[in-house]
């Protein structure tokens, strides 16, 4: 539990404050991209790139805090890189979803749309093999479960029978480097759908 509620701070912390960074900003960016001033990709990539180091603080700040309080055993600095992973998942989803809509009041509807299914199908409620059939594909998507995962391999990496503990929870151990892959291009693979939306959005002013 300790290690499922480090990966829900990191990923719910990280989204709230960029999710509403295009709505409110919209009408700038509009008048500033037709008028040639900035493209769509450096204005993309500016807002990543700014959001890396507060992720990075942030998380830092965070894992500081529960390491101590929940006394956890995990290599920090290996915990550590993976929330910064987790939380710029979350930041280009939340960017992502703040390029898709023309309103700030629809990130609160889209919103949790999208990161509640992330706790559903992270393994936290129910083992995802637990889960029907039709449903077990969307396990894919769930960054938030990839997290959890290596949270947990680096966590009880000494804990005696640690295996039957990870086994319990579909969390193969073997398998750390490609949750890490995964992690990785999930990253990739929302900013490159908010760039595209971004894209779309910049040729309609309304």
């Amino acid at each position: 539990n300790a290690v499922v509620n480090v990966a829900l701070v990191a990923m719910f912390s990280a989204c709230q404050p960029v999710i509403l960074t295009f709505p409110l900003e919209r009408a700038v960016f509009l008048r500033e991209h037709s008028s040639g001033t900035y493209t769509v990709l450096p204005y993309y990539l500016s807002k990543m790139a700014v959001e890396v180091p507060l992720v990075f603080v942030q998380s830092l700040l965070t894992l500081s805090l529960c390491y101590v309080v929940m006394s956890l055993n995990g290599d920090f600095f290996a915990m550590l890189s993976t929330m910064v992973l987790l939380s710029l998942c979350s930041v280009a989803v939340a960017l992502a979803i703040g390029c898709s809509v023309r309103q700030p009041k629809e990130t609160g509807a889209i919103g949790p749309l999208i990161f509640v299914p992330q706790m559903l199908f992270s393994g936290v409620f129910i083992p995802v093999s637990h889960m029907p059939y039709y449903l077990r594909w969307m396990q894919y998507g769930s960054f938030l479960q990839y997290a959890i995962k290596v949270l947990g391999i680096v966590e009880f990496k000494n804990v005696p029978h640690r295996m039957m503990l990870l086994d319990s929870q579909d969390i193969d151990e073997n398998s750390i480097m490609l949750y890490i892959g995964l992690l990785v291009l999930l990253v990739l693979l929302f900013s490159l759908f908010g760039i595209e939306m971004l894209r779309r959005r910049s040729k309609h002013f309304f």
